[in-house]
């Protein structure tokens, strides 16, 4: 469980300041946490906070876990490197830790199989869509069985095709091996798809406005975003994203 208690983050500089969050109050646990709001509410600040790549001004962060804690993260560029193929960007957190060659090879053999990138194991992040090496970025985050997975829009700049096959990826990952996913997105119908719960984020100063229980079953499939109760969800989102 992650606790978030009355966090408040401000930047200052000589001329300005800027507060990003306020009182911003937020239990996570063992789920995938869909995170939604307008433009510069924090939502990438409350991201740097679970990462510990930020400290809150005011506030504090309980991680209450009796194993290890670890995170993963995956941003919206693709962040691979280029002289690895495939095989080798998804394996590289698992060489760093030092992982036996036989453990490595179990992992990312069943990845590939589970992002649909098992023809392209060998090939380099030029030769690949956009699409493909961001499958290679998710694959290499979910190699690393992190405790705390964080996306920062990992779709965003993909094609309406591209990013339908790569929600379906991640939903069956996560089906796979549930753990804790923060997930920052722009897109509602996205959001509500992945999620066990959408948090809905005020305008900045960022604070939680409300938090929506997804209750469809696992897994999910693409015949699920036409039904009413995923429509019902969505729009009632984006009345509360539209301004009156």
């Amino acid at each position: 469980m992650i606790k978030l208690n009355s966090i408040d983050v401000t930047f200052n500089n000589s001329k300005i300041s800027v507060e990003a969050l306020k009182d911003l109050n937020l239990e996570i646990g063992i789920e995938f946490l869909s995170v939604l709001g307008p433009s510069g509410c924090g939502k990438s600040t409350l991201l740097r906070l679970l990462a510990g790549l930020q400290a809150p001004t005011i506030g504090e962060i309980e991680i209450n876990s009796q194993d290890s804690f670890s995170y993963g993260i995956v941003f919206q560029d693709y962040s691979l490197l280029p002289w690895l193929n495939v095989r080798e960007n998804i394996e590289l957190g698992l060489q760093i830790r030092k992982a036996p060659e036989q453990e490595r090879r179990k992992v990312s053999s069943h990845l590939l199989k589970q992002l649909d990138l098992d023809e392209a194991s060998n090939l380099l992040p030029h030769q690949l869509s956009g699409g493909m090496r961001q499958r290679v970025a998710v694959g290499r985050a979910f190699a690393q069985s992190p405790t705390l997975l964080l996306m920062d829009e990992p779709f965003g700049a993909l094609d309406a095709f591209a990013r339908m096959e790569l929600q379906l990826s991640l939903s069956r990952l996560y089906e796979d091996n549930p753990h804790t996913v923060v997930f920052v997105t722009h897109d509602v119908e996205e959001a509500v798809f992945l999620g066990d719960r959408v948090c809905v984020m005020t305008e900045r100063p960022g604070r939680v406005r409300r938090i929506l229980d997804v209750n469809f079953a696992r897994p999910r499939e693409k015949a699920l975003k036409r039904s009413r109760g995923f429509l019902d969800i969505r729009y009632e989102i984006e009345d509360m994203l539209t301004p009156p």
